[in-house]
């Protein structure tokens, strides 16, 4: 779990906007690397100020997935077809029609 009072305690910029979202919503992924993310029901502007001072804004898009990994606090958007290709939540079955590459002995045996 993403702990809150570590994200108030970063600087404030668009990575701590993003994480609080995810300290929030996200849940337990799978990949190679275990993580948090949180697919986005609608779509959600953040505004923070760079190194510069500037003020800047960054849509998440309505159906993309903001996601980090477990040991990171960077973390970064991906499309909906970039998550499926490679991630699931914990407990999450595999969608119809998306079948496991078989591995090993498998393959030879059907």
């Amino acid at each position: 779990m993403i702990n809150p009072e570590v994200v108030s305690k970063m600087e404030n910029s668009r990575d701590k906007q993003l994480m609080q979202i995810l300290s929030e919503k996200g849940k337990p992924y799978v990949k190679k690397h275990d993580g948090y993310a949180v697919k986005m029901e609608e779509d959600k502007q953040i505004t923070y100020t760079d190194y510069d001072n500037a003020e800047l804004t960054l849509t998440i898009p309505k159906g993309s997935y903001l996601m980090v990994g477990e040991d990171s606090c960077y973390p970064k958007i991906v499309t909906e077809k970039e998550w499926d290709d490679s991630n699931k939540f914990l407990g999450e079955e595999k969608r119809p029609g998306k079948e496991e590459p078989k591995i090993g002995i498998e393959s030879y045996m059907g």
